[in-house]
């Protein structure tokens, strides 16, 4: 038995998933203003709503779908530490985040600092780690840092300095690095970085309050969260990486609408509040693509699902081929649906050295071996993991050996999910 549960602003909404079938729905309306607060007393209330059923040792797992009580903190100073050759000319700042703008909160400081790596890891420009003595004294016990590398996806050398400089003259700092976050541009690194860190603190809030109240309710029970890609990773990584939570919510309703429909590959069309939304499923799960666009945050380095608005024209929709139309029951919950049929997803993207074809068939493959590893770590039987997306880039003309690997797989802790075109 599986457990969603949807942490809305005004409810939070569990369901069940067991022996292939969605079950009940329960309701608990926030009242307290804090929406963790109900998930909670939700939790720890399970075990006494149906203790025959519910505490049995078939629970196996929680699933929670946490986007809308994810709140940056937009008080804390942050500095912006930019290690490039030159630093920006003129008026014209990479950093941007529409979001800032409407909080009116301050934005970031920034240091540049000589240094930076080409395209194929080599340094252009040594490290001057003696201009971070122009950074203000630390007014508070734990400051933030946001450190990005011209190049640092190949060589992360020069930011990891600056962050052991970094902790030396402020110990405890909370220090995020661009180079965990692929994407070519140095600006979108920087700005998923910063995002993330704004909103760490509140995701180890919600890791502890869930973790906590999900293991008293159910000690054996595995505890994930709902991502950007229609997928879900364990429930810890949320305190690393919040940002691939952050608009999980479009997603995990098209997860639920899936479920509710029985569909695992075609168009997708679903309602939710009135509005018509509609995605494309492969392999049970909604199509991606590599950034998340954000009207509010701008883009992120984050794979998110490419669920629409507006309804599809298709013609004779009703009965064409590979389309599928979903409804829910009033006071149910497509996100809560999705989150308890939420399949396991992980993710690898990076670049890499690569001599020859052989050289980087081996690399594509181990990088392969350890995706699977880390999603059977998570309790999925290993015949359950399926690589769905596996591709080899050139990252540039002037650079043949620095290649680009992306690589998805999925699982799914009841059974392989079904193949593109075969019946669940």
């Amino acid at each position: 038995m599986r457990f969603g549960l949807h942490c809305a602003g005004d409810r939070v909404v569990a369901a069940t998933f067991a022996r292939g079938v969605l079950r009940d729905h329960r309701t608990v309306p926030v009242i307290s203003g804090d929406p963790l607060t109900a998930a909670v007393s939700l939790l720890t209330g399970l075990p006494q709503t149906d203790s025959r059923r519910m505490g049995s040792p078939e629970v196996a797992s929680f699933t929670f779908e946490v986007s809308e009580i994810l709140r940056p903190d937009v008080t804390t100073p942050v500095h912006l530490v930019r290690v490039s050759p030159r630093s920006a000319q003129g008026s014209l700042d990479p950093f941007t985040l529409p979001w800032l703008a409407t909080t009116g909160a301050a934005g970031p400081r920034i240091l540049h600092l000589p240094g930076g790596h080409n395209a194929r890891g080599q340094e252009i420009v040594s490290l001057d780690a003696a201009a971070l003595a122009h950074l203000s004294p630390a007014t508070r016990s734990a400051p933030r840092f946001v450190v990005t590398a011209v190049g640092s996806l190949l060589n992360p050398a020069h930011e990891l300095r600056v962050g052991s400089e970094l902790q030396s003259r402020f110990p405890g700092a909370n220090i995020e690095y661009s180079h965990q976050f692929h994407h070519t541009s140095f600006a979108v690194r920087e700005r998923t970085a910063f995002l993330n860190l704004a909103l760490r603190e509140r995701a180890e809030s919600i890791v502890t309050a869930l973790s906590v109240a999900a293991r008293g309710a159910y000690p054996g029970a595995r505890l994930f969260v709902a991502t950007n890609c229609g997928g879900s990773i364990p429930l810890t990584r949320l305190a690393a990486t919040p940002v691939d939570a952050l608009a999980s919510l479009h997603a995990t309703q098209a997860m639920g609408a899936a479920a509710v429909s029985g569909a695992t590959s075609g168009t997708l069309t679903f309602e939710v509040g009135g509005e018509r939304r509609w995605c494309e499923l492969s392999y049970g799960i909604p199509s991606v693509v590599p950034a998340l666009h954000s009207a509010t945050f701008g883009k992120l380095a984050t794979p998110a699902s490419n669920v629409r608005f507006g309804a599809r024209i298709v013609a004779s929709a009703a009965t064409a081929a590979g389309h599928h139309d979903s409804t829910v029951a009033e006071g149910e919950s497509f996100a809560a649906a999705g989150a308890a049929r939420m399949p396991r997803v992980d993710w690898l993207m990076t670049l890499l050295q690569s001599r020859n074809e052989a050289e980087m068939l081996r690399s594509k493959e181990a990088a392969e071996a350890r995706l699977h590893a880390r999603l059977v770590s998570t309790g999925v039987p290993p015949e359950h993991v399926r690589t769905v997306e596996s591709l080899v880039t050139a990252t540039s003309y002037g650079n043949p050996e620095v290649i680009a690997l992306r690589i998805r797989a999925i699982a799914d802790e009841d059974r392989p999910l079904a193949r593109e075109g075969v019946q669940a």
